[in-house]
């Protein structure tokens, strides 16, 4: 019944029995990206109808970039220039009343340390909702998941 295993055949066997340990661990720790994941989409959607800056821009790295999309042009702006215009925009929103009411994830791919991140959002003003979608770039360090490029 036991066959004696040749140098070759042990080492497949070993092969295998690692990928079967490996291969849980790594689906447990892709499930706990993609929670920690969500609970950023979550924090900013919470920040933003807060109207809270401060929150928001924590979850960017410090040499993030932000696209800001114009007519006929993409510029692409630092933390530190986005900022005041987040501060505008919020102003703005606070103004009109809008309020995030809903999100979905509707892409995510982790990739070890980095993810491809879509969201779709509804936001309310009064009477009227629109839907916007936001692309992400993230990136995984000692300070966790933080966003490296936005072009939402």
């Amino acid at each position: 019944m036991f066959r004696k295993l040749t140098g070759l055949t042990m080492a497949v066997a070993m092969a295998m029995l690692a990928a079967l340990t490996i291969l849980p661990l790594s689906a447990q720790a892709a499930k706990e990206d993609h929670r920690t994941i969500a609970g950023m989409v979550q924090y900013y959607v919470t920040c933003f109808n807060k109207r809270d800056v401060a929150g928001i821009l924590d979850l960017y790295a410090p040499d993030a970039r932000i696209s800001e999309s114009g007519l006929f042009s993409k510029k692409w702006l630092s933390v530190e220039e986005y900022a005041p215009k987040l501060r505008d925009k919020l102003a703005n929103y606070d103004q009109r009343r809008a309020f995030i009411v809903d999100w979905d994830i509707e892409e995510l791919d982790v990739n070890g340390d980095s993810a491809d991140l879509s969201i779709e959002v509804r936001a309310k003003q009064g009477p009227f909702s629109a839907r916007k979608r936001g692309d992400f770039e993230l990136a995984k360090s000692a300070e966790g998941w933080k966003i490296i490029v936005d072009e939402s």
